[in-house]
């Protein structure tokens, strides 16, 4: 006797109980739309995990001869001090990736004009970003000082002298290291005792990603795209009600609504973080950003 082709939602059970804690290049996820009922999910997965192998392979190629073969031999990527000259290559390189990665998870996104695309991912950048650092810094420094700069570099209290050594501004260091030092405390108190309550699995995390693609929080967006990005948040809320009845979660409102805080609370340190900026450009740091 023939077995019957397994259902869909029995493949999806079978990929969730697969799935890894934490999601960054060492992950790789098939893309098969025909075999999930969360194909927006799924797609956000393969291409973040993509994503993640640009950006450690971008960043390895910045490193010295011995100490690139040495990760490339032992297959490890190790996490190193970061340099202040890093920040605006990468950050570039990341912008241009999640560009690639909006292209490959949402047909919408893909039918936008080239302006659009742009426009709706430079003015979500910076979430995208602090959410993304704030939740590989959870992983990698659950409970220290340590924040996430790039994919593969960090800043903590004791590497922010190592951090302004090539700063190529003239700047008072001493005050620039006061300032950061207490402007990361700040942050990290906000992001880090949030993340360590809500722990986001893979797939929650990949859809706050998603989310923050299509965030309109600054009501900034033209009627056309935000009517666009109110479909694409609502598709996403739909693949996650979808995703918890899979797992049997049955009270799952009040999971949804300690995702969305999480994300709220990004806005919130956003809102610091840009502030903060205003002051580190008066002290003429980060300001070949703005040119």
């Amino acid at each position: 006797e023939q077995c019957p082709e397994p259902r869909s939602e029995d493949l999806s059970k079978a990929v969730d109980e697969q799935s890894p804690i934490f999601i960054d290049h060492n992950c790789y996820f098939d893309c098969a739309p025909s075999t999930t009922n969360t194909p927006i999910i799924q797609r956000m997965k393969q291409a973040y995990s993509t994503l993640c192998t640009v950006r450690k392979a971008s960043e390895m190629s910045s490193l010295n001869h011995k100490v690139l073969h040495d990760q490339l031999r032992t297959g490890e990527m190790v996490l190193i001090p970061s340099k202040y000259s890093m920040l605006i290559p990468t950050s570039q390189m990341f912008l241009c990736g999640v560009m690639d990665f909006a292209r490959f998870a949402f047909a919408d996104f893909r039918n936008l004009s080239n302006e659009d695309r742009h426009s709706i991912i430079r003015r979500n950048f910076q979430l995208i970003q602090s959410l993304d650092g704030s939740y590989r810094a959870h992983y990698h420094f659950p409970k220290d000082d340590t924040v996430m700069a790039t994919y593969m570099t960090f800043v903590n209290g004791e590497s922010l002298n190592y951090f302004f050594d090539n700063c190529p501004n003239e700047i008072n260091k001493a005050f620039a290291i006061e300032q950061f030092r207490t402007n990361m405390k700040r942050t990290i108190n906000m992001t880090k005792s949030q993340f360590l309550k809500v722990k986001p699995s893979v797939d929650e995390f990949i859809a706050l990603f998603g989310l923050s693609i299509w965030n309109d929080y600054t009501s900034s967006l033209s009627p056309e795209l935000a009517e666009i990005a109110s479909k694409n948040r609502a598709l996403i809320m739909e693949e996650l009600h979808k995703l918890y009845k899979r797992k049997n979660v049955t009270n799952y409102a009040v999971r949804l609504g300690e995702l969305l805080c999480l994300l709220t609370n990004e806005e919130r340190v956003l809102d610091l973080t840009n502030e903060d900026i205003e002051l580190y450009r008066t002290m003429n740091i980060f300001n070949e950003a703005y040119t």
